[in-house]
């Protein structure tokens, strides 16, 4: 007998769960309802639009290191980068348009251990993104569309604030065909 009033309570905790998922979502559906202007349509929200796909990540030398999937998330105010490693190591990061600043910001938190909170946005060089500046030791990532299925990442640092900048990697990125 105690089992069944187990299994009971159970299917009703469920039933409340699932009606209240239900409820939020037609309350979010109604939000949206004649919404005629997207929030994220300023230019700069597509900066990176260029990066967004399945990529398959290699050395200079051509080997591959990993493969990288970019999402538009939220609509098109976001970025969701998931990196898979050929080592087993896997990394993530959100990156989203400040458009009160006019750049972008990227956290990144990787298996390792690192993470890195970066800011930036385009220059002469392509999309660059880098640690804050005033510190002594560095570092910035700049990516460069070369055709649209084929992107460079070079990854630099900086010992002197700055002012001279050595790369430290560069990655050649081939976009991989769209998966159903």
């Amino acid at each position: 007998m105690k089992l069944n009033q187990t299994c009971q309570n159970t299917w009703q905790k469920r039933q409340k769960v699932q009606h209240t998922l239900a409820v939020l979502f037609l309350a979010l559906a109604a939000s949206n309802v004649g919404a005629t202007e997207l929030p994220c349509r300023d230019a700069g929200y597509r900066d990176f639009d260029f990066w967004i796909g399945r990529w398959q990540v290699s050395t200079a030398e051509g080997a591959v290191i990993g493969h990288n999937h970019i999402s538009s998330i939220a609509g098109g105010c976001g970025l969701m980068e998931e990196w898979s490693g050929a080592d087993g190591g896997n990394g993530k990061s959100l990156i989203v348009y400040l458009p009160e600043h006019r750049q972008w910001r990227q956290l990144w938190t990787a298996s390792s251990g690192e993470h890195s909170d970066r800011t930036g946005g385009a220059s002469a060089d392509g999309m660059v993104l880098g640690d804050p500046p005033g510190a002594p030791h560095q570092g910035r990532d700049i990516l460069r569309a070369v055709s649209p299925d084929e992107l460079r990442q070079t990854e630099q640092v900086s010992e002197d604030g700055g002012r001279h900048w050595t790369t430290v990697f560069t990655g050649i990125y081939r976009r991989l065909p769209d998966q159903p």
